[in-house]
């Protein structure tokens, strides 16, 4: 559940954003997907959104599932798909195409709906021409977020900055003081079937030598299986977008959020 400070709709003048990835995972209907159909499917893209993409590209997926016995022993179970790498280089935007999974990458983010929703409606819309998929079982958007800053020089510059539930031992305890890197996993249930992983860490840096960053990692994500409708599955991201902006700006202290610019906007502005 969100607190209503946080339904407030902002934007960030110096995003600490890095990568943003949409991900839909569906039943697979085939072992591959061939390099004509990745064309296919870049043709789609490229012609809605006017990205080049100009390179396409086998890709191979790994999966190892483990799962774990009524006796206590594990069985491990490793499974592989053939599909397509869909690249363009001036942007750095990519898609990825397999028999049971796509994949949308931006790195230079800017907000939704300019940089991300543009592409992740263009690829659903070729995917269903292309693959024709039945059904949808996930639905994901991850944000991968590091804070950085030259001043910080000691780990206690972000036990300042970040939410203490998340910051820990940055914070207080009998090791604050000597904590030079974290990392922890937090799972939320957000409500209406909805689900949110934080991974969140203290990492040092090589530049400027000496300093610290503090990562945030944002997975939101909708596991139900429905038939597969690219408009719903894409109101399904948007909804997940909300919850994503939402959750990220509780994980920054108002110091932070000042240092980054943040500003609430309108009913047209979400961040990330």
């Amino acid at each position: 559940m969100t607190t209503p400070t946080a339904e407030r709709r902002f934007l960030l003048d110096r995003s600490p954003m890095e990568i943003a990835v949409f991900e839909m995972r569906f039943p697979a209907l085939s072992g591959l997907v061939s390099i004509a159909a990745g064309m296919e499917v870049r043709d789609l893209v490229a012609g809605a959104t006017g990205c080049s993409f100009s390179s396409v590209d086998r890709a191979q997926a790994h999966e190892v599932m483990l799962t774990l016995n009524p006796d206590g022993t594990t069985h491990q179970q490793a499974s592989s798909a053939q599909g397509v790498q869909i690249v363009d280089g001036g942007s750095g935007a990519a898609l990825w195409v397999f028999p049971g999974q796509l994949a949308v990458q931006v790195q230079a983010y800017t907000r939704w709906s300019v940089t991300l929703r543009p592409l992740i409606d263009a690829a659903l819309v070729a995917l269903k021409q292309v693959l024709a998929p039945a059904a949808v079982a996930r639905v994901g958007l991850r944000y991968i977020n590091r804070f950085q800053n030259p001043r910080a020089r000691d780990p206690g510059f972000w036990a300042r900055r970040i939410e203490p539930s998340l910051a820990g031992p940055l914070v207080g305890g009998p090791f604050a003081g000597q904590v030079v890197g974290a990392q922890h996993q937090l799972e939320l249930n957000l409500g209406a079937g909805l689900s949110a992983t934080i991974r969140r860490g203290l990492l040092p840096e090589a530049t400027p030598r000496g300093t610290y960053s503090y990562l945030i990692d944002l997975d939101v994500y909708k596991v139900r299986t429905e038939p597969f409708e690219a408009a719903a599955v894409l109101a399904a991201a948007e909804a997940l977008n909300r919850q994503a902006a939402h959750v990220f700006r509780r994980t920054m202290r108002t110091e932070l959020a000042q240092e980054l610019g943040l500003h609430d906007v309108g009913e047209g502005g979400v961040t990330p």
